[in-house]
């Protein structure tokens, strides 16, 4: 199965990309960023991570290993 990470995941543009991934429903998710999810569904696969911090997101992307990395996170 395909491993998508999404970085801005709770963003507008993060938050419809999530939305229409998860109805797809073939892939695994993880949507990493510093601020909540908007949709209350999407908290299972959120995680607060910030992006500037770099051991903390070097560790968050190597736990998941995504075969693929969208970054929306501003």
């Amino acid at each position: 199965m395909t491993r998508i990470l999404i970085t801005g995941g709770s963003g507008f543009i993060g938050t419809n990309l999530v939305e229409s991934l998860l109805r797809q429903g073939n892939c695994e998710l993880l949507s990493l960023d510093i601020a909540e999810p908007k949709i209350a569904m999407h908290r299972h696969i959120w995680k607060k991570v910030d992006i500037r911090e770099k051991q903390s997101l070097g560790v968050a992307i190597n736990n998941f290993n995504p075969n693929y990395v969208i970054h929306l996170a501003a």
